[in-house]
């Protein structure tokens, strides 16, 4: 739980914890965002909301609120802070090294030991929770590592 406020203002707040209620708005943001490297060779990650998806997330933090209060919440109160759970995408999986990073046995294309097994091979966010395709992924990946090595 992301909560505002520091020390004391926390602390207060942290002693009323068994009586709080905690839900999040999650969205799928139609922005894919971009990763570039600047002349340094530094990467820079582009990824902002868009007003489309800025509304989107308006909505879902109203129906939270409609339900907070219809259920008799005295207080409610919002995260100051926007965060982006299960980042996804930026290495992209295919058989076309012109078009993904990562082939189709979880190995960086052009690198015979170095592998790649998670959410950075999706194409983009699938909008829900991606833990179970992540782990199959996972087993697939393991099992075609154990037979290239």
């Amino acid at each position: 739980m992301l909560m505002p406020g520091i020390a004391m203002e926390n602390m207060s707040r942290m002693k009323q914890y068994s009586q709080m209620a905690c839900i999040e708005v999650a969205i799928r943001d139609k922005n894919p965002g971009q990763i570039t490297v600047d002349s340094k060779g530094r990467h820079k990650i582009h990824k902002q909301l868009n007003p489309e998806d800025r509304n989107t997330q308006e909505k879902g933090f109203n129906v939270i609120h409609n339900i907070f209060n219809s259920t008799g919440a005295r207080e409610i109160v919002n995260g100051e802070i926007t965060i982006g759970l299960h980042l996804m995408g930026g290495l992209g999986i295919g058989a076309d090294p012109s078009r993904s990073v990562v082939d189709p046995e979880f190995r960086l294309h052009g690198r015979s030991n170095i592998f790649c097994a998670d959410s950075s091979i999706f194409p983009n966010a699938p909008g829900i929770n991606p833990s179970l395709t992540i782990m199959a992924l996972n087993k697939m990946a393991g099992e075609k590592i154990l037979r290239a090595l």
